[in-house]
């Protein structure tokens, strides 16, 4: 019998290792530190496989029979088309009998729902003389499709409806209008975008980016953990519907829809969806678009360049009375002179149309003109980048000396905050209630607020809540900044901010729901960048020099950066803006029109 086996059926086995060395210490044991990797390695596994059957349940098709409800019976009739791609959708087709349609709605369902729900609005606008087509989205009811891809390739049903109904005789001088629900409203928004010849738009309960919308969701579902989860799925997510979620953003095209009448609905206890989203949009709608010109080269080799300014002011000015008087632009005090942005528009189109009444030699010019910089920078967020064609460009918004070039710009966190209490009459039982207003004081009082150190700043910039004296306040929507030159600043102060006002709710029994957005990313650029390069040389030829400097506020040019589009802040001639002493020196713009020629020369010279 062999030195290794200790009975006469028993399994041979090796000596164990003795627990301990001679001198009392204990032996190394690789076994147990294999286990914990195992386990660590089966953790992380296990958790991206759920992750993934996380994304995957929300990009799942929701197919299933379409009955047509009563409502509906002898005054719809079942249509096929076909979305861009080919996929195949279905839908109801309802007209008015004996008259002509006043104009006719495609009508959108939300995710995982169908045409059915959207049979009431088609009751509806058949009775008003509408005409109307529910469909079902890819991947839903009894359309085609291999998966919900979220709003993105929803849109193109959309736009194919609309294509659809407009080839059809008796609907081909109809008004086209689109109602959208959840994803069914965000798709409607995109779509609009991109066909101007949709008249008006209701969306209903729509988000406003598709990335919010996911932290939205599992923000309801796992509270303060949603952070952990939100994150993979929406990697996931992207990676099954091939699109990235902050690029799915009604958001974005609002600032295109111009003058058209959109209706944004929102419901003040939808979590998903909340009030929020739709303020977002509704800051973004105006009455005017981007402006994209392209003045074509006239000579062969040299590199493609942009200006860039904005339309908007930081406030309205229809009364503008404009003085003129010893060299100085200025208004009469009664309100801002709108030289931001406009003295820097204005030395773009002097300078170009020297160049085109000389004709002097130049590489393609593009003028990127935006809208709604002043209010979160939506029309550089909104701009399409299929109309752009440029290798570089130059950014005209910022103080003098003229010529200044802005080399560092601060990471801006942007944060929405309810507090949520609860409501008790304050003079008969007000022990019974939880003010919200007294959490939103209690956690401020204890921030830090204002210059936080040399790169970062914070503020709490507007307050609402209350209904009446005699009620415990149930609610306070709060909004507040972050911004630093240091990225790990602006979120460890993010951070702080969130915690004050968490524990806040919780000492005093309420609830704190916080949205914290990135509003835009800071850059760096340093002298061997090739914008900052051209306008020194521009500015050596002219005989003016001016700094490089950092600045705490943000421009187009963060998003252009962040977009791909190499380009730089450019120094122009207004001064003190935003107030109502902001004036102009006739000399600086001037020299800013000086300057933007001789950025174009050198540009010229670089073939």
């Amino acid at each position: 019998m062999g030195a290794w086996q200790r009975g006469g059926d028993q399994e041979p086995r090796a000596p164990r290792l003795s627990s301990t060395a001679p001198d009392g210490v204990r032996n190394y044991r690789p076994g147990g530190l294999r286990r914990v990797f195992l386990l660590l390695l089966s953790a992380v596994l296990l958790f991206c496989v759920l992750t993934y059957l996380l994304a995957w349940v929300n990009v799942a098709p929701a197919p299933g029979r379409v009955e047509l409800p009563q409502g509906l019976a002898g005054e719809a009739r079942e249509v096929t088309f076909r979305s861009s791609d080919g996929t195949s959708l279905t839908g109801w087709l309802c007209v008015p009998a004996g008259r002509p349609p006043r104009g006719v709605v495609i009508l959108c369902h939300g995710i995982r729902a169908s045409r059915l729900a959207m049979a009431e609005n088609a009751r509806f606008l058949l009775d008003a003389g509408y005409a109307a087509l529910a469909f079902d989205f890819r991947a839903h009811g009894e359309s085609g499709g291999s998966r919900i891809t979220l709003g993105w390739r929803e849109t193109e049903d959309v736009l194919s409806a609309c294509a659809y109904v407009r080839e059809l005789p008796e609907l081909r001088a109809c008004q086209v209008a689109v109602i959208g629900d959840s994803m069914g409203g965000a798709a409607a928004i995109m779509a609009a975008a991109r066909d101007p010849l949709i008249s008006a738009v209701v969306a209903q309960s729509p988000y406003s980016r598709l990335d919010r919308a996911v932290r939205n969701h599992f923000r309801s579902a796992f509270g303060p953990l949603a952070w952990l989860v939100a994150w993979p799925v929406r990697l996931w997510g992207e990676l099954l519907i091939g699109q990235r979620a902050d690029r799915v953003s009604p958001e974005a095209s609002m600032a295109e829809l111009g003058s058209r009448p959109v209706l944004l609905i929102a419901g003040g206890r939808d979590r998903l969806c909340p009030v929020e989203e739709a303020r977002r949009l509704q800051a973004v709608g105006g009455n005017a678009n981007n402006l994209v010109a392209t003045l074509p080269a006239n000579i062969t080799g040299a590199p493609k360049i942009f200006f860039s300014a904005h339309f908007d002011t930081v406030e309205p000015n229809p009364n503008l009375n404009i003085i003129i008087q010893d060299g100085v632009i200025r208004t009469d005090g009664t309100s801002i002179l709108g030289a931001d942005d406009k003295a820097g528009m204005s030395a773009i189109l002097e300078a170009i149309r020297i160049v085109v009444e000389n004709n002097l030699p130049h590489g393609q010019i593009q003028l990127l003109f935006t809208v709604c910089e002043e209010i979160g920078l939506r029309g550089a967020r909104a701009l399409d980048l299929s109309l752009v064609d440029t290798d570089f460009g130059f950014v005209y918004d910022t103080g003098p000396p003229v010529g200044t070039v802005i080399t560092q710009t601060p990471t801006h966190d942007t944060m929405h905050v309810r507090l949520l209490g609860k409501p008790a009459h304050a003079g008969v039982e007000p022990e019974k209630g939880v003010s919200a207003i007294q959490i939103a004081a209690h956690a401020i009082s204890q921030m830090r607020l204002g210059r936080i150190d040399a790169e970062t700043t914070a503020n709490i910039g507007s307050i609402h809540g209350g209904q009446a004296t005699n009620v415990v306040c149930p609610e306070v929507a709060l909004t507040a900044e972050a911004r630093s030159l240091n990225r790990q600043k602006v979120e460890a102060q993010v951070a702080h901010m969130t915690q004050l006002f968490e524990q806040a709710a919780q000492q005093f029994g309420g609830q704190a729901i916080i949205e914290i957005d990135r509003h835009y990313e800071g850059y760096t650029l340093t002298e061997n960048d090739l914008p900052v390069q051209v306008v020194r040389r521009a500015l050596k030829s002219i005989g003016l020099d001016a700094p490089m400097r950092p600045t705490g506020g943000g421009a187009d040019a963060n998003i252009f950066i962040a977009r791909g589009l190499p380009c730089c802040v450019v120094g122009t001639a207004h001064q003190k803006i935003h107030t109502h002493e902001e004036f102009v020196r006739i000399d600086d713009l001037a020299r800013s029109v000086d300057l933007t020629l001789a950025i174009i020369r050198e540009v010229a010279n670089m073939r």
